[in-house]
């Protein structure tokens, strides 16, 4: 739906968000075994504290990346694309909003994680489907009216989705905890994200080689 040079842009905004959220999900695989392992003995207390240790970890370190990752994205994809002429790489907007959508996804690899621990993929197949089909659908509304900024909207508003489907599942299925849990982690995602955006707007952050970036 977009050009060939719009495609260029995704993928090297993307170049730089991918290797992130790769970093923070291989990080964040190995501790299913741990999860598995006091989901199987049914030690549901144990399960509990270290799901929400993990849960506050992942939080923290995706959060911390991600919107360090907010100020410096512009900057490095200026950077990277030095003397290449085929396209304008500079897109600020996509670029707000994608971050926003992957650091999403890396909050959410704990639930995901616990889900495939506990054997209820099959039960979950229902919300990734949906996760799919909000992604597509809005991506192609908003892409021929509004371009790269409506792709990063779809794929926010899917991974919120599949988030919010994660955390009513496990309330009723695995951790049988409330909604009260989750108040602090919303509250401090809102309120860094919206100081980070503040930041985004005001700093102009430059970097004029690698070495200062």
């Amino acid at each position: 739906f977009l050009s060939l040079s719009d495609v260029s842009v995704y993928a090297v905004y993307m170049l730089a968000m991918n290797a992130l959220r790769s970093l923070i999900s291989n990080v964040a695989n190995s501790y299913q075994s741990a999860l598995g392992k006091y989901y199987a003995e049914n030690d549901l207390n144990n399960l509990k504290r270290r799901f929400s240790q993990f849960e506050k970890s992942n939080f923290c370190i995706s959060t911390v990346l991600f919107t360090t990752c907010l100020l410096l994205i512009n900057p490095f994809v200026k950077l990277y694309t030095t003397g290449v002429t085929d396209a304008n790489y500079y897109s600020p907007y996509f670029a707000v909003i994608m971050v926003f959508a992957v650091l999403l996804y890396c909050i959410r690899e704990p639930y995901r994680l616990l889900v495939l621990a506990a054997g209820k993929f099959k039960e979950t197949t229902f919300g990734a489907v949906m996760e799919a089909v909000i992604t597509l659908t809005v991506s192609l509304v908003l892409v021929v009216t509004i371009g790269l900024p409506g792709i990063a909207i779809g794929a926010f508003c899917g991974i919120t989705y599949r988030l919010l489907y994660f955390v009513r599942f496990l309330k009723k299925e695995v951790l049988y905890a409330g909604y009260r849990r989750y108040i602090q982690q919303i509250l401090c995602f809102t309120i860094v994200g919206v100081l980070n955006l503040v930041l985004y707007r005001t700093l102009d952050v430059t970097a004029s080689n690698y070495f200062v970036f």
